[in-house]
C-alpha cells in the first residue's frame, strides 16, 4: 500500500500539468445566456486556480446546465474531483466528457490518471495509449505510461517513456528524476538514479548535466563501468574527458 501512495502523488503532478490551463469553449456572445454560460465558466476557473474545488464543481454544473451538449466543462468537474481524491467520481466524469466527444484526447489522458490513483494500472495503461493515439503530442500521457512501468518496476521502459515526455516537455525531466528517486527506496541500487539521470540528459543533448549526474553516480557507489561505457545513451559522451575518466578502472 505505501508504493501505491508514493506513486500516486507522482500521477498528480501529472495531472496538475496536463491540464492546469483551459482552453476556451465558446466564445463571448451578445446574448445574455451565453454570456452567463462564459461568466460562470471563468468564476469556475477562478475556483480552480485557488483550489476551491467544491466550489469550481457548482459553477461548472451550473454551466454544464446550460450547455449539456459541451465536454470540456465535465472534463474539468472530473478533474476537481480528483484533486478532492474522489476516484470514482473523476472517472465517471471523464468517461461522460468522452461520451459527449470520443476522440477527447485529454479527458482520456485523465481517465487514466483517476483509474491509476485506484491502481487500475491495466485500465489506465488502456486509457493513456488511447489519449496518445488520438493526440501524439499529449507529453503528460507518456509520462503517466512511464509511471505505470515505474509501479511494475519496468525501469528501463519506463525511462523510455519519460524520454519521449521529455522530447515534447523538458519540464517533465525533474519530476521523473524523482519518480525514478521514489522507486530506488525499494530497490537500493546505488547510483542508479544519477546514472540513470545521466542516460536521459545524454539523450536530450545535455553534456555537462550528464557527466554531473555520471559522477555522481560514481561517487554513489555505482562502479559497472561497462555499463557506463556500452550505454547507447551515453555514447555522444565517449570522447569527453571527464568521461574518459570515469570508465578507468580503479
Amino acid at each position: 500500500m505505501e508504493k501505491i501512495c508514493i506513486l500516486m502523488v507522482i500521477v498528480l503532478l501529472a495531472l496538475y500539468f496536463a491540464c492546469v490551463s483551459h482552453p476556451k469553449t465558446v466564445e463571448k456572445s451578445e446574448t445574455s445566456e451565453q454570456q452567463q454560460f462564459v461568466i460562470l465558466i471563468e468564476k469556475a476557473k477562478e475556483f480552480m486556480q485557488q483550489q476551491q474545488y467544491e466550489k469550481a464543481i457548482y459553477e461548472y454544473r451550473e454551466a454544464v446546465k446550460m450547455r449539456p451538449e459541451l465536454p470540456e466543462p465535465h472534463n474539468y468537474i472530473g478533474i476537481c474531483y480528483f484533486q478532492l481524491g474522489e476516484f470514482r467520481m473523476a472517472r465517471d466524469t471523464f468517461k461522460k466528457a468522452i461520451s459527449l466527444k470520443p476522440d477527447f484526447a485529454y479527458a482520456y489522458n485523465n481517465l487514466g490518471t483517476a483509474y491509476y490513483a485506484q491502481a487500475h494500472f491495466d485500465e489506465a495503461e488502456k486509457a493513456f495509449n488511447e489519449a496518445l493515439k488520438l493526440n501524439p503530442k499529449i507529453a503528460s500521457a507518456y509520462h503517466n505510461l512511464g509511471n505505470i512501468y515505474l509501479a511494475h518496476n519496468e525501469r528501463e521502459k519506463a525511462i523510455e517513456y519519460y524520454k519521449k515526455a521529455f522530447q515534447i516537455n523538458p519540464n517533465y525531466l525533474a519530476d521523473s528524476q524523482t519518480n525514478i528517486a521514489k522507486v530506488e527506496q525499494y530497490q537500493k541500487g546505488k547510483g542508479e538514479v544519477e546514472f540513470s539521470s545521466a542516460c536521459v540528459l545524454a539523450s536530450l543533448g545535455k553534456t555537462d548535466e550528464a557527466l554531473d549526474h555520471l559522477e555522481n553516480a560514481v561517487k554513489k557507489g555505482f562502479s559497472d563501468r561497462e555499463r557506463i561505457k556500452s550505454d547507447p545513451d551515453l555514447q555522444g559522451l565517449k570522447d569527453n574527458p571527464r568521461f574518459q575518466k570515469l570508465i578507468k578502472k580503479k
